[in-house]
């Protein structure tokens, strides 16, 4: 399973060493490490939502040409701001990780998540460290491994203490480089044919001067290789969505056994979790259009049911052949969004770091479901199916 992104970060100090000019590594080190409470969640409200959606108007999809994987929104809006002036706070991050958002509409949800981003970010962080090729910029890269210790600081609340990647770091002339470093450190089994030399292809990025971009190559081990290409003209801004939505990568594999995970987990969990944590961290959406919040048009249309919904939800946990379809189509992403959602918020992000744990350690999803959030899994995806419903509605 390949993991392709597009990343930028903020600025930071790092601690440098070398061996002579042939490589640096930077690591960024944290101080302190919360620890978690319990959480509580939000009723359950199938009868009020049903009787909503039968006085809601319907809509078309947004889609020019009908295909369900339209092009993502680039548009960024003005970020919701939480609070314009946060300090760290750990007592009040537990509270809020242990809580539901006040509110239950979307911009609610999304800044409960920022308040605690916001005050988490100004924690020690985690720490991080990269190997970094001859010539890649030293500062560009401690931006990058800055920018991700910061937001793994909101994860530090959920026991993750170390994040299990061995990280590289280079620019677009260091091809034999990354080459020897794949052999060297993807031994039994190196995977040397990410990068092209013939069409200038690294993965889904074209190493250029210009180019920000990087692969994650998750292992049997538990560690995930990842490269980032930082081209040696690069001077662009952060991208916050890549930056949350990788460092939520990073705390769904510092939880142990979470190889398993892909498995048991329905197919929307893993990219819908960490595509609502970027999305909301960074508001990047239209702001004439709400729905671009999921950064492409949701699957299905204003047509189907709850019962479609409902049916589309069970293969997508149980039929390995709709789970890769789903992937394949990345409407893992999209919904995995809309689901996410729903959620956080009707439930604590410490209820649903139960459910994830639970799931690993009873490799029963409705075992999973039960435990943490009170509902059967064919309950959850009722109540699923009616929030998205109620999107499609809202359209």
């Amino acid at each position: 399973m390949w993991l392709w992104w597009v990343l930028v970060a903020p600025g930071g100090t790092a601690e440098h060493s070398g061996k002579g000019n042939h490589r640096t590594t930077l690591s960024f080190m944290p101080e302190t490490r919360p620890s978690v409470p319990r959480a509580g969640h939000r009723p359950t409200v199938t009868a009020l939502l049903l009787a909503a959606l039968l006085v809601l108007a319907g809509c078309t999809n947004p889609s020019d040409d009908g295909d369900d994987t339209a092009t993502a929104v680039t548009t960024e809006a003005a970020p919701i701001v939480a609070d314009p002036a946060p300090t760290y706070d750990e007592e009040r991050i537990r509270e809020l990780i242990a809580t539901v958002p006040d509110g239950d509409d979307w911009e609610a949800i999304a800044a409960h998540i920022i308040e605690i981003n916001e005050m988490a970010s100004l924690g020690p962080g985690i720490q991080l460290e990269a190997e970094l090729s001859p010539t890649v910029d030293p500062d560009k890269a401690a931006e990058t491994i800055d920018a991700y210790s910061k937001a793994m600081g909101m994860w530090t609340f959920f026991d993750v203490v170390e994040v299990p990647i061995v990280w590289s770091i280079m620019s677009e002339v260091d091809y034999e480089w990354w080459y020897q470093r794949v052999q060297d450190i993807e031994t039994p089994r190196p995977a040397l044919d990410v990068w092209n030399p013939e069409t200038n292809l690294l993965g889904h990025c074209y190493p250029e001067a210009n180019s920000y971009c990087g692969y994650g190559n998750p292992t049997e081990s538990g560690f995930m290789f990842q490269y980032l290409l930082i081209g040696s003209k690069y001077e662009g801004a952060p991208n916050r969505n890549t930056v949350h939505h990788e460092a939520a990568h990073y705390y769904q594999a510092a939880i142990p056994g979470h190889l398993e995970a892909d498995r048991i987990l329905p197919c929307w969990f893993i990219e819908g979790q960490a595509s609502f944590i970027g999305n909301s961290i960074a508001a990047t959406y239209n702001a004439a259009d709400p729905m671009s919040r999921f950064q492409r048009t949701l699957p299905g249309d204003a047509n189907w049911s709850v019962e479609d919904w409902e049916a589309l939800l069970a293969d997508l946990t149980y039929d390995d052949e709709a789970k890769s379809e789903c992937r394949k189509t990345e409407i893992n992403y999209t919904l995995g969004a809309a689901i996410f959602e729903y959620l956080y918020g009707n439930y604590s992000m410490l209820d649903i770091h139960e459910l994830y744990l639970e799931a690993i350690a009873t490799k029963d999803w409705d075992a999973a479901t039960t435990a943490a959030l009170g509902l059967t899994a064919e309950e959850l995806n009722t109540e699923l199916a009616l929030y998205v419903v109620g999107l499609w509605q809202e359209g």
